[in-house]
């Protein structure tokens, strides 16, 4: 559905009454700062910014899981949800290792890959 009697929402293009084709282009902020989001507010008058809730669930595992999938594992179904779970916390402890200096000699390869 459409909001408007032409397609094509915020990434449609439109010809002006001398020929000029405008892009309606989508420029994207993402903050869930209040400092930066006052800013926005000081700079940009009201009504000329649009604000729009993102929504852009994925298909996984025959549900949607909401954007970003991260943020949203508890979703999954619990086989899944422990996987990402056991994946999360040993990709935690080999960033910890990295960082302090005292990786194991038979992860030393897969260091390379980082490089």
């Amino acid at each position: 559905m459409e909001g408007t009697k032409k397609t094509g929402g915020l990434a449609k293009s439109v010809v002006d009454e001398n020929g000029f084709t405008w892009d309606h282009g989508v420029h994207v902020l993402f903050s869930h700062f209040n400092y930066f989001d006052s800013m926005m507010d000081m700079v940009l008058p009201k009504g000329e910014w649009y604000q729009h809730t993102r929504k852009s669930p994925a298909w996984m595992r025959g549900r949607f899981v909401g954007y970003p999938v991260q943020n949203n594992i508890w979703k999954l179904p619990k086989e899944d949800l422990m996987e990402c779970l056991v994946g999360l916390t040993e990709l935690h402890a080999l960033i910890g290792e990295l960082f302090l200096g005292c990786l194991p000699s038979d992860k030393r390869a897969l260091m390379q890959l980082f490089k």
